[in-house]
C-alpha cells in the first residue's frame, strides 16, 4: 500500500463496511490529482487526432476501427468521471472499466483485425530488406518502393509517401527502362 509518512498520492486509506461491499475511502493527494489531469489532458488530445482522422479515413472498415478506438479510450475517462461524482458511493470502477476496454481492444484485434498489425509488419520488413523493390503497374506508374530503393533511385522519392499507402507517381522513362 502506501507509507503513513508518505501523502503525495494518497493522503489517507480508510476501510469501511459501509455500503454494498467493504471498500477502501482513499483521500487523495497533489500527485493523484496530477495524475488526473494527465489522463483528462491524454483522452481530449487522443479524442481529437482519432477524430480527425476519422473524418479523413475512407474505407467504412477504417472508419469501425477509429469508432472503436475512440470508445476505448473515452470508457475509462467516463468512468473515471463517475468515481469522481460520487455517484458510485466509493466505489472505483476504472479498473472493470479497463478490463472492458482491453477485452474490447482483444475482440477487435481479433475480429476487424484491429491496427492492421500484418500489413504494417509487412511494410517494416520491406522496408528493412538488403535488396531494393519497387512495385510498378503496366503503365510505368510506381505502386510501391522500399528504403533500399530509394537509395537506389534518388529520383523516385515523395515527399508523400507513407509506408503504408501506394504511392502513385510516374516513373522517368530512363529509369523505367532500367527495371
Amino acid at each position: 500500500m502506501t507509507c503513513e509518512y508518505q501523502t503525495l498520492f494518497y493522503t489517507s486509506i480508510e476501510f469501511t463496511n459501509d455500503g454494498l461491499f467493504p471498500h477502501l475511502i482513499l483521500g487523495h493527494g497533489i500527485l493523484y490529482y496530477l495524475y488526473l489531469g494527465l489522463i483528462v489532458l491524454y483522452s481530449i488530445i487522443m479524442s481529437y487526432f482519432c477524430i480527425k482522422h476519422h473524418q479523413v479515413v475512407k474505407t467504412r472498415s477504417d472508419k469501425v476501427q477509429t469508432i472503436y478506438l475512440i470508445q476505448i479510450m473515452l470508457i475509462p475517462l467516463f468512468s473515471f468521471i463517475v468515481y469522481l461524482s460520487g455517484i458510485t458511493h466509493g466505489y472505483d470502477i476504472t479498473a472493470p472499466s479497463y478490463i472492458l476496454c482491453a477485452t474490447m481492444l482483444l475482440i477487435c484485434s481479433l475480429k476487424y483485425n484491429f491496427l492492421n498489425a500484418l500489413r504494417v509488419a509487412k511494410d517494416d520488413v520491406l522496408d528493412n530488406l538488403r535488396d531494393g523493390i519497387l512495385f510498378i503497374n503496366n503503365d510505368s506508374e510506381l505502386l510501391f518502393f522500399n528504403n533500399k530503393a530509394a537509395e537506389l533511385f534518388p529520383g523516385i522519392t515523395a515527399s508523400d509517401y507513407t509506408p503504408m499507402l501506394p504511392i502513385r507517381c510516374r516513373l522517368p522513362l530512363s529509369q523505367a527502362s532500367l527495371i
